[in-house]
């Protein structure tokens, strides 16, 4: 009797020493092991060259904050800018001008309405380029796919609300195409520029 009493004894005190000092006998409790499993996650993320904050699913547009001088307007909805030395094309996303020329070579209607607009906003000034994250960086002619800033005007945007250009999206929606749509249902119903009588009976 004595001895099955020494026994239930001698492990109820077993128990509690492991409860309370889980590292002298090799034990880890619960929350140790949470605690280690984060440290081993981080670690590896670490090893990867990449820290846990920076881990990110969102995608986002990236703005550069250098200012590009516009060298030339090629058309309503194409610029040439002065980028790191060289010249490059830039594509306004989201939006299309009546053609200079087409396969017929002809002036569409409002196509030279539409340069001078652009040319007005942006000739000779300095401009910010914004890309859009479900856009490709470049189309299949290599131009730059960007919106392009003067100051907070969103060049892009005025041309649509102006009646100076159409919403245009190509294969994949872009990030504005909701509010640019919602701009040529305005124009359209205003009449205003390429939605005018003129252009709509020709």
């Amino acid at each position: 009797m004595k001895k099955a009493v020494w026994s239930l004894l001698s492990l109820s005190l077993f128990f509690l020493y492991t409860y309370f000092f889980p590292d002298h006998v090799g034990l880890v409790g619960p929350a140790t092991k949470r605690a280690d499993t984060a440290q081993t996650k981080q670690a590896a993320v670490v090893r990867e060259g990449v820290s846990v904050p920076d881990i990110k699913t969102t995608e986002t547009t990236t703005t550069e904050t250098d200012l590009y001088t516009v060298t030339r307007v090629v058309d309503g909805d194409t610029i040439e800018v002065e980028r790191g030395g060289v010249r490059e094309k830039v594509r306004l996303v989201g939006i299309n001008t009546p053609e200079l020329r087409d396969k017929r070579q002809l002036v569409h209607c409002f196509a030279e309405a539409a340069k001078a607009k652009t040319a007005e906003l942006v000739a000779g000034r300095e401009v910010r380029l914004e890309d859009d994250p479900t856009q490709d960086d470049r189309d299949k002619y290599h131009r730059l796919l960007r919106y392009v800033y003067v100051g907070d005007v969103l060049v892009n945007r005025e041309l649509v609300a102006q009646g100076f250009a159409y919403e245009y999206t190509y294969r994949v929606p872009y990030q504005y195409q909701k509010e640019f749509r919602s701009l040529q249902t305005r124009a359209r119903e205003a009449q205003t520029g390429l939605w005018s009588d003129t252009c709509l009976h020709t």
